[in-house]
């Protein structure tokens, strides 16, 4: 786009400290607050925070981010925000995405000219010579191992090595822009494990990323379980770990958005949802001529109707909630 410059950054911070702690977990905070002087033009205009919780009997690490933008801060069209995890490939080889799809996968040499072909675009290359035998003529392409929001609760790796798990578990998808039914990244060859947290995949700028000078903006992304698990090598292994995996993952979605016209839930990324279930399954989208507004107190609910006609009534409840290595692409303006 004209008149940007892109900046890949790891969201480096630079200060950190413990702030809650118990006998039975610890939570730590890694901020940075953007510097004018050092970070324009280098680093996404953000204040970072970012989160990571340890759990006694929890056999994983929790991770969540708040970032927040100050009206003074820049114009940004942040579009894309992800925790990026790069495992080792002499271990990490089965990939597993759903019941469904799992499988061996190719290393990620095999994606380079001499042993493979591209098709269509960059993403998509035949295999050709790849280090196993058994996967050539087969496709590989990471779009090919998209979710839509609604079903990316757990995806990862197993170690065919030493019978042991590595899992990305989301259980809820308020955070995650445009609704239930965007795909999205999940785990492709590297091998990579991805939690997307942003993104314009499928959607492109009607997303809303763009973020302008004199927008104050503040959001909590996460939270995310990385999830450790093993079994005996012995065993069917495979199924064994997916299975743990799969009992660790619960969730449901309802989107919500700012005050806007029906269906800004799908394009709306800057606001915080809610998480719940929806009763009598009519999909569409549906406005309630009522403002409502979420603050921090002690867990509450109350039950709305919102209809688009009185036949379909969606009973949507809502409840008062107290909140407790990622990495960002954005283009700024010159």
């Amino acid at each position: 786009m004209s008149g940007w410059k892109e900046v890949n950054t790891k969201m480096e911070t630079k200060y950190v400290k413990v702030v809650a702690h118990t006998d039975d977990f610890v939570e730590l905070s890694f901020t940075k607050n953007r510097n004018f002087t050092t970070d324009h033009g280098k680093t996404v205009p953000l204040n970072i925070d970012k989160r990571f919780i340890v759990r006694r009997g929890v056999p994983g690490l929790y991770v969540y981010g708040v970032f927040e933008r100050e009206e003074d801060f820049p114009d940004a069209l942040m579009y894309q925000l992800r925790i990026v995890f790069k495992l080792n490939a002499d271990k990490f080889g089965f990939m597993a995405i759903s019941d469904t799809r799992r499988g061996i996968m190719p290393r990620g040499e095999d994606r380079d000219s001499t042993r493979s072909q591209i098709l269509a675009f960059k993403e998509a290359v035949l295999l050709t010579n790849p280090s196993n035998p058994q996967l050539k003529g087969e496709v590989d392409d990471k779009y090919q191992y998209s979710c839509e929001n609604k079903d990316n609760k757990l995806h990862g790796w197993i170690s065919d090595d030493d019978a042991v798990g590595f899992w990305i578990i989301t259980p809820s998808n308020e955070f995650r822009t445009g609704g239930p039914n965007k795909q999205d990244l999940t785990s492709h060859v590297g091998p990579i494990a991805l939690s997307m947290f942003v993104s314009t995949h499928y959607t492109g700028i009607d997303i809303d990323v763009t973020y302008k000078k004199g927008e104050a903006w503040r959001k909590v992304f996460g939270p995310v379980l990385i999830y450790l698990n093993s079994a005996s090598s012995d065993d069917d292994y495979h199924n064994t770990l997916w299975n743990d995996a799969k009992r660790q993952a619960r969730s449901a979605f309802v989107g919500l958005a700012a005050p806007r016209n029906a269906g800004s839930w799908q394009t709306e990324g800057k606001i915080n949802g809610l998480m719940d279930y929806i009763e009598d399954g009519f999909i569409g989208d549906y406005k309630l001529d009522l403002n409502i507004t979420i603050q921090p107190g002690r867990f509450k609910k109350s039950d709305v109707n919102l209809s688009n006609t009185d036949e379909n009534r969606w009973l949507i409840r809502f409840c008062y909630v107290r909140l407790y290595p990622i990495r960002s692409t954005c283009r700024l303006m010159d």
